[in-house]
């Protein structure tokens, strides 16, 4: 036989040999998907029909089966029948032909049960999307059978919900829908009548079942018990690992990503650099990461490499380079990422630097106490006289750590002034955690009475706020957490003040740790979005797009970390 007819068929059997090897693998992996799928969803629906607050009677059950693997956008069906078991069993058997088609591997799935509806107009849904972007909390069935409906994550995620113009967009619906996540033939208008509902929920992950909140802003995601000690250090150590993956080999953050889109955004800001690099030392200190460290470095030395200017042997300062701005709260929170880096890892590489920066703050700060806040790189001359409250506490906390760094009591001295000056102008008014932190580190100190008033009306006469605002603010936290760290401190020294009472400042703690939590990709949330991977267990603001920008995981990090660090404290006063 000729050599060259061999050869072809021996080609031709090796092709048929991986043919059917690879028919052969997608059909286990299919039949291991399949398999996987209902097992869970067997589990969850066992878990169901043991909630109490399923124990009601309709004509007919609607069920929503959402699948992900843990890297793609989760894949959406729902099931109608007239009992519970077999809208189940409906919703699975579709998601079990996505499972073939697509090859999904089932890590997450999630069950949300119908359980209240209202039948909404145009002009009721109008009403209701008014207000902040993404606060529309319920699902949404654009007919009564439920035949194009999609959750609350589904219409938000996928941004089919238009706050602007308070309407639904029908152009994002129908990309939507005609994906293979939904997969549902497109609409050609948007219908005059809808059904609003809400659903009880459970979420089976690689390892466990879970029941969703219902009630409020917790609607949709993990019922946490209290946050105990373990708890809070594993939600600072999964944001860390995000921020690790935000590092680029020269030590820059992704600033800002786009979790709907799926893309980042080219701005920077180096103020919020240095911070977040600040609570990732933090995060270090607890759990000893060894690339987070390596990420740290990176990141410390970033600013050093890019943005540390000398204005002559004695001052530097740090530029924001984008518009060549020298910004007080940037030397401010410079010092305290400097400090916290050299007393974590044991070393004085930037000694030097910090007291120049210091010497920087000095420079900016006016004859009664306050502070100028924005110079122009390289003329170095004055630019903006006001900017933002943060800056005048961002540099007192500097000024009070440096003092504590180096006894120099020049910097004290010049921490005291500006507090006398926060005092005497009632600058508990701002509400601003900075304000907070500089007078715990000054109070350590100089225990000054006007100084633990200043602090403690920082908290009394904001608490009712505080407690009340229906956004994460994880600055808030920052700003409790510190507050009874002070309270403890003027207690010892027989300072107190009117109509100030621990009890509330404690269950305003715990309260606002776990609303915080409203703010976090969780497992059943993250799924919604275009890679989940990316985003899970960090954390987000929710009115802008659902964004993760570094800051927002820093001060959330910074907020927990506070608790912990008090946790004790917090114990002793409950008790």
């Amino acid at each position: 036989m000729d050599k060259k007819i061999v050869f072809i068929i021996i080609v031709l059997i090796i092709c048929m040999a991986i043919g059917l090897a690879y028919i052969c693998y997608m059909t286990i992996l299919n039949g291991n998907g399949i398999m996987k799928l209902n097992k869970k969803v067997s589990k969850l629906q066992e878990t169901l029909l043991n909630d109490k607050e399923l124990n009601f009677a309709r004509e007919e059950y609607v069920v929503f089966l959402s699948v992900s693997d843990s890297n793609e956008k989760a894949y959406v069906t729902n099931g109608k029948a007239d009992t519970l078991k077999k809208a189940i069993e409906d919703a699975k058997s579709k998601m079990n032909k996505n499972i073939s088609l697509y090859k999904i591997n089932p890590e997450w799935v999630r069950i949300d049960v119908v359980n209240k509806e209202e039948a909404l107009k145009k002009n009721d849904l109008k009403d209701d999307l008014f207000g902040d972007e993404n606060e529309y909390r319920k699902g949404l069935s654009l007919d009564k059978n439920y035949e194009v409906a999609l959750l609350e994550n589904e219409l938000n995620a996928n941004e089919i919900l238009d706050y602007k113009n308070r309407e639904i967009n029908l152009k994002k619906l129908n990309i939507y829908l005609k994906s293979k996540n939904k997969n549902i033939k497109e609409l050609n208008k948007v219908p005059d009548e809808f059904i609003s509902f809400t659903c009880v929920s459970y979420m089976y992950d690689e390892k466990e079942i879970y029941r969703l909140g219902t009630k409020n802003e917790n609607y949709g995601r993990k019922e946490e018990k209290e946050l105990d000690e373990l708890r809070l250090i594993e939600i600072m150590e999964n944001a860390s690992e995000y921020l690790i993956d935000c590092v680029d080999k020269n030590g820059k953050f992704i600033y800002r990503y786009n979790p709907i889109e799926n893309n980042v955004s080219s701005s920077y800001n180096i103020l919020r650099h240095e911070g977040t690099t600040w609570s990732m030392i933090e995060v270090y200190k607890i759990t000893k990461n060894k690339e987070l460290k390596e990420n740290i470095d990176l990141a410390t030395k970033f600013v050093v490499n890019n943005s540390v200017k000398e204005k002559d042997e004695n001052i530097s300062y740090i530029i924001e380079n984008k518009n060549n701005e020298i910004k007080l709260g940037a030397n401010g929170i410079g010092i305290l990422m400097f400090i916290e880096y050299m007393e974590t890892f044991n070393t004085d590489e930037y000694k030097d630097l910090v007291l120049k920066l210091g010497n920087g703050i000095l420079n900016m700060q006016n004859e009664d106490g306050s502070f100028y806040h924005v110079y122009m790189y390289p003329e170095f001359n004055k630019y903006e006289e006001y900017r933002t409250v943060y800056y005048d506490g961002e540099a007192t906390f500097a000024l009070a750590r440096l003092y504590g760094f180096t006894k120099d009591e020049k910097y004290l001295e010049a921490a005291e002034k500006a507090l006398d000056y926060f005092y005497k102008n009632n600058y508990e008014k701002h509400k601003d955690h900075w304000i907070e932190y500089a007078v715990n580190e000054v109070t350590k100190y100089n225990p000054k009475k006007e100084y633990f008033e200043l602090g403690l009306k920082n908290v009394r006469d904001n608490l009712s706020k505080i407690v009340n605002s229906k956004y994460c603010s994880p600055i808030n936290l920052e700003l409790l957490t510190t507050g009874l760290e002070i309270y403890d401190r003027a207690s010892k020294n027989n300072i107190f003040i009117n109509d100030f009472n621990v009890e509330d400042l404690i269950n305003a703690i715990y309260y606002r740790s776990d609303y915080q939590l409203n703010g976090l990709f969780y497992k059943e949330i993250a799924m919604y979005f275009r890679k989940p991977s990316r985003i899970v267990n960090t954390f987000f603001t929710r009115d802008d797009k659902f964004r993760v920008r570094i800051d927002d995981v820093q001060h959330n990090i910074n907020g927990y970390y506070n608790m912990l660090k008090n946790y004790k404290l917090i114990q002793e006063y409950i008790k």
